[in-house]
């Protein structure tokens, strides 16, 4: 989003990037709105439009599940935050976004910890990430009552060399398996492993401070 920042990169490369600072020169870039490409479109229609993309878009809908907000920097890792009007509600409103393959990105994966203290930081009350690719699905962070923002936003101002290096743990033990028997392991399994440790990352720190983190299983819906 607006400046995501930091990136969940494993040795084998990103498998997260990040929403940015917001406004109009965020890390991501400038932020170009194409709400109107996406108008009466409802959240799933959305993120099943964004989901393959090769650039990062964000989409802001209200309470009642209206397109506010829809836009892109043309950036492959970072989306910059839009600007929304003064005493906006942000608690009201879901904030959804997507992480492309490539460039350097095996598959799109969960959030960054940018993506999560944004999240906090605005108090919003859903932010959403939609991914592409066999294993990939839709992941969720819900703010639920007696949250603690401070909590999670401290937490994930340092989260990055703490996932980058849990997720290293959990593949280096299944490779050490691979090599005791002359083998590789295979690309595809290093993503599930290497994603499957951010999300329970994600999961345990996201209850400990009164939010809802969740994974759909199924990609398009």
């Amino acid at each position: 989003m607006g400046g995501r920042g930091s990136s969940s990169a494993g040795k084998h490369g990103k498998t997260g990037g990040g929403i940015g600072a917001g406004g109009s020169n965020g890390r991501g870039g400038a932020f170009h709105d194409k709400t109107q490409q996406f108008a009466g479109m409802s959240l799933h229609e959305f993120e099943n439009d964004i989901r393959g993309r090769s650039t990062e878009y964000i989409g802001i809908f209200d309470e009642n599940g209206k397109l506010l907000v829809a836009g892109t920097s043309n950036s492959k890792n970072h989306v910059t935050l839009p600007t929304l009007p003064q005493g906006t509600d942000y608690s009201k409103l879901t904030l959804t976004h997507n992480h492309p393959s490539g460039n350097g990105r095996g598959l799109g994966g969960t959030f960054s910890p940018a993506d999560i203290e944004n999240h906090a930081r605005l108090g919003l009350k859903q932010t959403r990430a939609v991914a592409n690719g066999k294993g990939e699905h839709s992941y969720i962070i819900t703010t639920t009552p007696g949250a603690n923002p401070d909590g999670l936003k401290n937490f994930a101002a340092g989260a990055g060399s703490a996932m980058r290096n849990r997720g290293n743990a959990y593949v280096a033990k299944v490779e050490k398996k691979f090599s005791a028997n002359g083998q590789k392991m295979p690309l595809e399994l290093y993503n599930k492993v290497y994603l499957g440790s951010q999300k329970k990352f994600w999961t345990g720190e996201a209850e400990k401070n009164g939010y809802q983190y969740v994974t759909l299983k199924k990609a398009s819906w």
